[in-house]
């Protein structure tokens, strides 16, 4: 007998099992930290958490990302900053799905959700990672990249590279691969000498490419006193892997490979050209005039 269980339900009793506690107002936290996490199922298979992040100069709260390990992003909502962890799970965990599950398939689809937001902590920690958590092998990466349609090269260090394309330039996308961290990075520009104003502008439409991405996120690095980097970065450190994969946690790869090189392709289209343009010294009004306000 079929038994329907709500994406509400459903997440309570997944988060109870993680040892998350929920106050009555609907917000979650662990342990002793304020419980002041929003969580949603989207009826599509996804999984959004959020909550307040303490204002930050608008760099430094870019910045932070390169240290982060796990899908976890700082993002503009209106004139707040908010912390968010983003994660898709494809049809197996969607709403209609889960209606026509069975117990036991209701059981291990709640223990995998269990799983996944018992990262949290670790997660929103930030720089450690999962102790002994190993990525999935580089071949099988390569299998999923290639499902999605794109082809990665594999190196002698078992990370992969693989290029993204766009009229007028290509976005070079490397995966690293160690013990405690999986992370897409595609580096988007590298500036030195920068004035004020120009890279006003440009950390304007870094953050506003930030805000509006799905998964990935822009970070904003100082590799000097005069020298600037920026990156397109997804970290997958963390999430659940244990071979063999069972349908929850292998559906769930494959979404989140393939909407990884989505979202990058994305950053692509809206940071690959236009970063460097506005570096440009010619450019000069226009950046004064993106960057006016910000």
């Amino acid at each position: 007998m079929l038994t329907a269980i709500s994406s509400d339900e459903r997440l309570v009793s997944a988060a109870a099992i993680a040892g998350l506690k929920r106050t009555r107002g609907g917000l979650f936290g662990a342990g002793k930290e304020k419980a002041d996490w929003s969580i949603e199922i989207n009826p599509s298979g996804g999984l959004t958490l959020r909550r307040p992040w303490p204002e930050t100069e608008e760099r430094a709260s870019l910045a932070v990302h390169a240290a982060w390990r796990g899908p976890v992003k700082l993002r503009r909502e209106g004139n707040a900053v908010v912390q968010q962890i983003e994660m898709f799970f494809g049809p197996l965990l969607s709403e209609e799905q889960g209606m026509a599950l069975d117990e036991e398939e209701q059981t291990r689809a709640q223990a995998f959700l269990a799983e996944l937001l018992n990262r949290i902590p670790t997660w929103i920690g930030g720089v450690e990672g999962v102790s002994g958590w190993e990525p999935p092998p580089a071949q099988m990466m390569s299998d999923w990249l290639n499902a999605a349609g794109h082809e990665a090269a594999i190196d002698q260090e078992e990370n992969l590279r693989m290029a993204l394309k766009r009229r007028g330039c290509d976005g070079q996308i490397r995966v690293e691969r160690a013990t405690g961290r999986l992370r897409f990075t595609m580096l988007l520009g590298e500036w030195r000498d920068l004035d004020a104003e120009t890279e006003q502008a440009m950390l304007a439409l870094a953050d506003e490419a930030n805000t509006r991405s799905r998964l990935v996120r822009i970070a904003w690095l100082e590799n000097d006193e005069n020298a600037r980097r920026c990156e397109a970065q997804v970290d997958l450190s963390g999430l659940p892997f244990d071979e063999p994969l069972d349908d929850a946690a292998g559906t769930m790869w494959k979404e989140m490979v393939r909407a990884t090189v989505d979202g990058l392709e994305l950053a692509l289209r809206r940071l690959g050209l236009e970063l460097n343009g506005l570096a440009e010294p010619a450019n000069r009004d226009l950046a004064e005039a993106c960057g006016c306000g910000w």
